[in-house]
């Protein structure tokens, strides 16, 4: 895996936000869909904490890739449920995104793991603390 990758994984999270963000303006005012309205907004927020922590260098982005895929998953499915154009390609978006998500996250792991050959020095070069262990002195 590559920066190039990282990149366009982030766009895809970011498209994924955008088509969010239109379909909870499409379908607020409709309170049927309250539950769909926040799905969107949830995976809106976690696709956009993830880009911050991949684009940041993140320790924890390992962790918010899985959160960014799992939101977008159950607001795919939310979606899903609903016959909107809005809801169609906010489905769509969040599928790709897990997908994406998925992948990237499984690099990650393997960079903090030691496995993976990493095409620049920032997100390997940071050490990963398990709390417990640095609160018994072990590093």
């Amino acid at each position: 895996m590559t920066y190039q990758r990282f990149e366009e994984c982030c766009e895809v999270c970011l498209d994924c936000a955008k088509e969010c963000r239109a379909c909870v303006a499409a379908d607020m005012s409709s309170a049927t869909m309250a539950e769909c309205v926040r799905a969107c907004r949830e995976a809106t927020l976690l696709c956009e904490l993830f880009v911050a922590d991949l684009r940041n260098d993140s320790p924890l982005a390992v962790y918010s890739s899985q959160m960014c895929a799992r939101a977008c998953e159950h607001c795919a499915l939310g979606c899903l449920l609903y016959n909107t154009k809005a809801c169609r390609r906010c489905a769509m978006a969040c599928r790709r995104c897990a997908v994406d998500c998925r992948n990237v996250r499984v690099w990650l792991g393997e960079i903090q793991l030691g496995k993976a050959r990493v095409p620049f020095s920032g997100i390997a070069s940071r050490p990963v603390v398990n709390a417990r262990s640095a609160a018994a002195g072990i590093p």
